[in-house]
């Protein structure tokens, strides 16, 4: 594998504590569950945008250079000369 990199998770934070706050608030104000559970899903769906956005940006453009050695290939495979981009869509 390579080396690990460390995510940045300076959102994550923020957003956990929102989720508690939610929670808290809705036993103390005796919020009804169906308002509860849209406020937390849209916070947790954050949650997971968040440790996605961590994820991509503690790999970077996947640019490994010139060429890549695979044992799976004789030679080695030659990059693209210039990177380009890709949508990702998930659920």
């Amino acid at each position: 594998m390579g080396t690990v990199k460390q995510l940045n998770f300076d959102d994550f934070d923020g957003l956990v504590q929102e989720v508690k706050t939610i929670a808290q608030n809705a036993v103390s104000e005796g919020t009804a569950m169906h308002i509860v559970e849209k406020q937390m899903l849209e916070k947790l769906l954050q949650l997971g945008h968040a440790a996605l956005d961590a994820m991509f940006q503690s790999v970077g453009t996947g640019d490994v250079g010139e060429t890549l050695s695979n044992p799976a290939y004789k030679k080695p495979l030659v990059r693209y000369p210039k990177l380009s981009t890709r949508s990702y869509r998930s659920i």
